[in-house]
């Protein structure tokens, strides 16, 4: 008889949860795709009369990424902050691994949540507040983590995706 043991992840009480989906669903229209089309087939065009392949490959996978992409419905992602730290789906985030916080609430465009981690090696975490109220999870926050306060305009890399609708 094997005996299966369940391991329960009790991070102490939480404060805020809440889901939100894993990526914005756009609304483009037939122009987008018809200038993402020519823009990408002039610099295939250009990439391979400069006999550079590699990067005519590069943008042919990242079109059929983004075919496959907008064909499938986004997950919902729950999300907390709790006592030990943060949930973001199944992986969980101690206080100690991040580095700071910061918040991004300019609605009805953008309303992020963000946390840099002291690992170099693993990208910002940006988190849709949803409707939650960007001054009580910011105070909650603020027991465990600093707040970067030189982070007051929404990333470069987030602007330009939500503007190209990427």
């Amino acid at each position: 008889m094997v005996e299966e043991k369940i391991k329960a992840t009790d991070h102490g009480e939480v404060f805020f949860s809440w889901q939100f989906p894993e990526f914005v669903q756009y609304d483009r229209g037939r122009g987008w795709y018809l200038t993402a089309g020519l823009i990408s087939l002039a610099l295939i065009i250009w990439s391979v009369w400069t006999a550079n392949f590699l990067f005519a490959l590069g943008l042919i996978i990242i079109a059929l990424i983004v075919a496959l992409h907008e064909n499938r419905d986004p997950l919902t992602v729950n999300f907390e902050i709790n006592e030990d730290g943060i949930k973001l789906a199944d992986k969980f985030f101690e206080y100690k691994e991040i580095k700071d916080f910061f918040i991004i609430y300019e609605p009805p465009a953008v309303k992020d949540l963000h946390f840099e981690f002291d690992s170099y090696l693993r990208p910002r975490l940006a988190i849709p507040l949803q409707d939650n109220d960007p001054v009580e999870v910011r105070a909650v926050l603020l027991r465990q983590l600093p707040e970067n306060l030189s982070r007051q305009d929404e990333p470069l890399s987030d602007y330009l995706a939500r503007k190209w609708k990427l």
